[in-house]
């Protein structure tokens, strides 16, 4: 049968939704964090879903789309997929999940107990009609997530839970984690009170479990110990902390005992690098890029006068026009860097101070280093010939992305 006169090419369908894409509602990513990157919004996945109707060729091209990646809020809203998911009728779709994004999970210290309390369930119909009394829609039950994580094991590739408080795992969720034998990517974050108390036993059983994970992130304001064991997370390359007084010796512990492979690293450290230190050395064999909240000034003496070896990328979140002094430029950490990334809107003006004191002319700057990569919504279209040329008096290229 000959194609109707309407009928397009699911190639060419492909294209006219990439550009659709990028004008829909996303989920804000992560300015600190690489991999966290932006999600479609519910509204946006209904909006493509709506297109499959145009015809055939849009119904094969849309369906892996809308399924790639899936961000849930709310309670009602994840029991129903469960419940679609669990409908062999619509089973289909989740062969096309690879990331999932859960916020507002709640983990309660009973989840560690014997699964046989946890039996007595609501149905997930009777959830999503009602939500029980005093129990917010935002709110999603531990079960809930995992007979998500169970259900799309096979395909995830992505894992983003978002805590409403305290960070832990069920003893089902911990089975269902072990489950997730592609998955790369584990993005935890949970609440930012000092006074949390995370389970770091459970977060412990699930790290050791997950040989194929290559980037992991923790924001987490205290842990007990992290501690893996010997051998885990062997493909581990990257690594995001939000790094304060409460959980720096935990996850100086795990650079130490997972961290041998860790090439990426980025730390959130609010100003006060000091608490960093022991990590970031712990990390300097292998390290090629490091990526910091702040530069220059608030650089610890302890990493500052050592060599990594490794390390060609420097990326600093946010600059101070006020301290732009380039002396740092001397340190030893950064004799093998050739690449500085920051954003336009700090970091330009950070580069435009620098270069223009007085005595810049005795600039004196690591042998390789020819970079200087500003970030900025307008990407390679930004443009700022002045600082350019300035940049360039010092054998600097400016290079602009979003």
């Amino acid at each position: 049968m000959r194609p109707g006169s309407n009928y397009l090419p699911v190639e060419l369908v492909q294209l006219i939704l990439g550009h659709y894409m990028r004008n829909m509602p996303f989920h804000p990513s992560s300015d600190s964090n690489t991999v966290d990157v932006a999600y479609l919004d519910f509204s946006s996945i209904r909006g493509l879903l709506n297109l499959r109707f145009l015809g055939r060729s849009w119904a094969v091209a849309i369906l892996p789309l809308a399924y790639r990646s899936l961000c849930l809020f709310k309670s009602s809203s994840a029991s129903s997929f469960v419940m679609m998911w669990k409908n062999p009728l619509s089973m289909p779709s989740m062969v096309y999940l690879q990331r999932l994004c859960l916020a507002h999970v709640q983990f309660l210290p009973c989840h560690m107990e014997n699964d046989s309390s946890l039996k007595s369930r609501s149905s997930y119909r009777s959830q999503v009609i009602s939500i029980n009394t005093g129990l917010s829609d935002y709110v999603i039950q531990m079960d809930v997530v995992t007979d998500l994580v169970a259900l799309c094991s096979s395909t995830l590739v992505d894992l983003k839970l978002s805590y409403r408080e305290a960070l832990g795992f069920s003893k089902p969720l911990i089975d269902a984690m072990k489950g997730l034998t592609k998955l790369k990517v584990l993005i935890l974050d949970s609440s930012s009170v000092a006074s949390t108390r995370n389970n770091s036993d459970s977060l412990r059983q699930v790290l050791n479990s997950l040989p194929s994970l290559e980037s992991l992130s923790i924001g987490c304001a205290s842990f007990d110990d992290l501690t893996l064991q010997t051998g885990a997370l062997p493909n581990l390359h990257h690594l995001w902390v939000e790094c304060n007084s409460n959980n720096v010796d935990a996850i100086t512990n795990f650079c130490r005992t997972a961290g041998r492979n860790v090439k990426f690293f980025e730390c959130r450290t609010h100003r006060d690098m000091n608490k960093s230190s022991d990590m970031i050395l712990a990390l300097r064999p292998s390290l090629k890029i490091l990526s910091l909240g702040f530069i220059t000034h608030v650089i610890p003496l302890a990493i500052g006068v050592e060599v990594f070896p490794r390390l060609r990328v420097i990326r600093a979140v946010n600059c101070d026009p006020q301290h732009s002094n380039l002396s740092w430029l001397l340190w030893r950490m950064f004799d093998k860097m050739e690449y500085f990334i920051t954003t336009y809107h700090e970091g330009g003006s950070y580069w435009r101070t620098a270069l223009k004191r007085p005595n810049v002319h005795s600039l004196q700057k690591p042998r390789n280093f020819k970079y200087i990569i500003f970030t900025s919504c307008h990407g390679s279209g930004q443009k700022d010939p002045e600082l350019v040329e300035l940049c360039a008096q010092y054998g600097l290229l400016c290079i602009f992305r979003h």
